[in-house]
C-alpha cells in the first residue's frame, strides 16, 4: 500500500481507484485516464508541485476530514523530501490501478527507468559543479 508522510509526521495512504480518478478530475480537471499516447500523468504530476499538490488532496481527502485536517494545513505541510515521497506513493498507486498486468509491468519498468535517468541526470550535474572552476 502506497504511504507517505507530511513535514508534520502524518502517514497518507494514497490509492488510486475509479473513484479517486473521477474526484481529481472533477476538482482538478487532472485525467489520470487520459487516453492521449504522449501523455504521462506520472511526469506531468513530479514536474507541476502545485497541480500534484492539488491532486493529492483529492486523493487523501477522506482521510484528512477524519483527522480534521485543512487543505491549507495538508498543502503548507508538503515541502522537500514529502513531495519527492508522494510523488513515489502516485506512481505506486498508479501503477497498482492499471488493470493489465502486461501495462502494469511496463509502467513499473517506466518509471524505475525516469527514476535511474533522474539520478544519473543529479550525478553529472554534481561532478560539474565540483569540478568547475572560474573561467569555465
Amino acid at each position: 500500500m502506497p504511504v507517505f508522510k507530511d513535514s508534520k509526521d502524518r502517514e497518507w495512504i494514497v490509492t488510486i481507484n475509479l473513484g479517486t480518478c473521477r474526484r481529481t478530475k472533477s476538482a482538478t480537471g487532472f485525467d489520470f485516464l487520459a487516453s492521449d499516447e504522449n501523455s504521462n500523468p506520472l511526469l506531468k504530476l513530479a514536474s507541476d508541485y502545485l497541480l500534484l499538490a492539488d491532486v493529492l488532496w483529492t486523493i487523501v481527502e477522506p482521510q484528512a476530514t477524519n483527522l480534521k485536517v485543512s487543505v491549507e494545513d495538508f498543502i503548507e505541510s508538503l515541502s522537500g523530501d514529502c513531495i519527492e515521497n508522494a510523488v513515489n506513493a502516485i506512481a505506486e498507486a498508479y501503477v497498482n490501478f492499471t488493470p493489465n498486468p502486461q501495462r502494469r509491468e511496463l509502467l513499473l519498468k517506466l518509471w524505475t527507468k525516469i527514476k535511474s535517468i533522474e539520478k544519473t541526470m543529479l550525478e553529472r550535474a554534481e561532478k560539474q559543479v565540483e569540478t568547475a572552476t572560474i573561467g569555465d
